[in-house]
């Protein structure tokens, strides 16, 4: 599942880049600050030391949950650049698109004049170096996935962008709805057995497995995490036939893998004969909300307990 980089400039060409953007004035000029602003200094989600002068003013984003994150937290006016896939909120579309995730324009990205670069998820080792030889400060947040990573990383990104007191009302609001909907679901009689679609068919059967942070929304919505059985993602028809999910999700979100629509399943054997299928129970639901680790994913875990049981939320 992991995404490769390609076709990355040669270290002599990047300083070639640099140096004729430095003389011909072509990259965006910055004014200096009337009031001294504090340094900053913190470790990075992959223990790397990121220290910065005074607080960035332009900044690009090469991770959706990252783009998320600075919009929530009020300091998406700081952003010059982003990648193909940030595309929430709407607001984030002004910004310039610098290209995927794990293949951006670096040149582009240098004419932005960034003092600052976030990535998290599939952040290259290839383009972080280019980037540090190219003097741009970076950031990078989220290895493991789970609420502590995202907490954190929202307190990081607070506090390069002078936001702490807006992040501390967002993460304890973010624990007191997942309080609130793990103490709902706890009074569920039954467990329903949930299989997240990502993929089937030709396409190959591929779903969340034990370990990963949709398994664990899933689970704290009050289900049973179809995947369980395996690691990683890669599944199988006859697994699904072995112990035959409840409930099966079908992703629409604009960033997520195509995994399908109700009708393709009950059109396509032998996904036809599936109980969930034959009896109605397959649902489309915003995978944005599952797959992009991030803030909004306590309204994901909000959407799923709400479909799992609807009887404790009236």
């Amino acid at each position: 599942m992991k995404l490769f980089f390609a076709n990355v400039f040669s270290r002599a060409a990047f300083v070639f880049l640099a140096t004729v953007i430095a003389f011909s004035g072509c990259a965006p000029s910055r004014q200096a600050d009337t009031e001294k602003e504090a340094a900053v200094e913190l470790i990075d989600f992959f223990g790397r030391t990121v220290r910065l002068k005074e607080l960035p003013k332009r900044i690009v984003s090469l991770a959706p949950n990252m783009t998320e994150t600075l919009f929530l937290l009020g300091a998406g006016g700081l952003l010059v650049g982003r990648t193909d896939y940030c595309d929430y909120p709407p607001e984030a579309l002004a910004a310039p698109s610098v290209g995927s995730i794990t293949d951006p324009n670096m040149e582009h990205i240098l004419s932005l004049g960034p003092d600052l670069v976030v990535g998290s998820t599939h952040f290259q080792k290839e383009t972080l170096e280019a980037l540090e030889n190219l003097g741009i400060a970076v950031y990078l947040g989220i290895i493991r996935s789970d609420w502590e990573e995202i907490f954190r990383m929202i307190m990081d990104v607070a506090l390069i962008t002078g936001k702490t007191a807006e992040a501390q009302a967002i993460v304890e609001d973010m624990r007191s709805r997942k309080a609130a909907v793990e103490e709902a679901v706890s009074k569920a009689e039954k467990k329903p057995r949930v299989y997240y679609l990502i993929s089937f068919g030709e396409a190959g059967d591929y779903t969340a497995g034990r370990g990963t942070f949709i398994a664990s929304i899933i689970e704290s919505a009050g289900a049973i995490n179809a995947g369980d059985d395996i690691e990683g993602w890669r599944y199988s028809v006859e697994a699904l036939f072995r112990d035959e999910p409840d409930i099966i999700l079908c992703g629409r979100g604009t960033g997520g893998a195509g995994s399908g629509t109700p009708e393709e399943l009950r059109r396509a054997p032998p996904y036809n004969r599936l109980r969930a299928v034959r009896e109605g129970r397959v649902y489309v639901v915003d995978n944005d909300l599952l797959d992009r680790i991030g803030p909004r994913n306590i309204s994901g875990l909000e959407m799923l307990a709400k479909l799992f049981h609807a009887e404790l939320f009236p």
